[in-house]
């Protein structure tokens, strides 16, 4: 547990906190732009946290599909739920948004 605190640290708390956000909100942006409204799409941002989630009818069959992928997320109540904390990278939440459209498009086809 220590080094990870020692991460935590050496980025620094509120660096932290704003990554997260940044994150968040980019998050947001990038489901907006592919027809997906996050259930905090309207939320000012001093309100977000490090959690973003989308009600879908099939919320399951895209966790499975990210999992297959190595994306890990989660499904609440018909919800799929990410989290990008700090040491994630735009480009990496970008490869994520391409994917859940990728899974959705593959959706409508079949």
């Amino acid at each position: 547990m220590l080094p990870s605190l020692k991460l935590f640290s050496d980025f620094g708390y509120k660096n932290v906190e704003e990554r997260i956000l940044d994150n968040s909100t980019h998050f947001i942006k990038k489901l907006l732009e592919i027809g997906i409204h996050p259930v905090l799409e309207n939320c000012k941002r001093e309100n977000l946290s490090g959690i973003v989630s989308f009600k879908h009818e099939k919320a399951t069959m895209i966790f499975e599909e990210l999992e297959k992928k190595e994306i890990y997320c989660s499904v609440r109540e018909g919800m799929v739920r990410l989290s990008p904390h700090f040491y994630n990278t735009k480009d990496e939440i970008d490869i994520v948004v391409d994917e859940i459209k990728s899974i959705l498009l593959k959706f409508l086809l079949t």
